[in-house]
């Protein structure tokens, strides 16, 4: 990329680029210091680029020393596809509470859920539901005991197409998004906590990543730092379906007005047209 970056520079070729993961921070150390293989030339690639686009407030402020020409670009998320109308009830008349990603990306960040599940599945009958598992049995080990408690579905165990992983999700009551706060976490875009917006599914969250800044605690869904806390929020929106409606329909305009792929492309659009502009003055 650094190397692509040269060559387009010297052709007087417009860069817009693309930061959405925490690639700066270390990743091992060497004789005790630090070890960051591709931070130089991120940097440099960062103040050669003509703008630059994060998808985090966190990588927002990385970003900002090296080119001021920056600004925060969520992962959009396909409205269309990923809406309330395909929403459907579980059979059984259970809570279905969910949670969609890569498993094996996020095994820490699931075991949050161990104990405030078990609480809640003594209180309530309700259904946990993982979209895709993946084939990784370390979740099904993970979730063994909740199993003697509650339903639990561990989905598909291979990766799916968006139609089949929207399907998958319409049942969702409610879904949690629990996640560690870690450098790294705190990285993450709201795609996860934005496709269960899109449909309408009040969510359950870490304030961790742009998670904090997309949730608006008691309006679109609940923030969360504690298992007391999971189990509090969990049981409110289980017991109240009124509450569970509202809150969807919250998300649903959060993710209409922020995350959608309209939203997210008129800003690209006003960006290429400042990068344009910039060039003919």
């Amino acid at each position: 990329a650094y190397l692509l970056t040269k060559v387009l520079k010297r052709r007087n070729v417009k860069i817009i680029f693309d930061l959405d993961d925490a690639l700066f921070l270390p990743v091992g150390s060497l004789f005790g210091i630090k070890v960051r293989p591709g931070s130089f030339y991120l940097e440099k690639i960062l103040k050669d680029a003509d703008y630059v686009t994060v998808d985090s407030h966190y990588l927002l402020y990385y970003v900002k020393p090296f080119n001021r020409k920056a600004d925060i670009l969520h992962v959009p998320v396909d409205i269309m596809l990923f809406n309330p109308n395909i929403k459907k009830k579980d059979v059984n008349n259970k809570i279905t509470i969910g949670w969609q990603g890569d498993p094996r990306a996020h095994y820490e960040n699931l075991k949050m859920l161990i104990k405030p599940l078990e609480k809640i599945a003594k209180k309530y009958d309700i259904k946990f539901k993982i979209v895709s598992y993946l084939g990784d049995l370390r979740v099904k080990q993970m979730f063994k005991k909740l199993e003697t408690l509650a339903e639990v579905d561990y989905g598909s165990e291979r990766w799916l197409p968006l139609m089949e992983f929207a399907r998958l999700m319409s049942d969702f009551d409610i879904a949690v998004a629990p996640l560690h706060k870690t450098l790294w976490n705190e990285g993450k875009s709201a795609l996860r906590v934005g496709t269960v917006m899109a449909m309408g599914i009040p969510v359950v969250a870490s304030p961790v990543g742009e998670q904090k800044y997309i949730v608006k605690h008691g309006v679109n869904g609940f923030l969360v730092h504690n298992e007391v806390e999971w189990v509090k929020y969990l049981s409110l929106l289980i017991e109240d379906d009124g509450l569970r409606r509202i809150m969807g329909k919250q998300g649903r305009i959060t993710a209409e007005r922020e995350l959608s792929i309209y939203a997210c492309g008129r800003k690209l659009f006003s960006i290429i047209r400042e990068v344009l502009v910039c060039d003919e003055t």
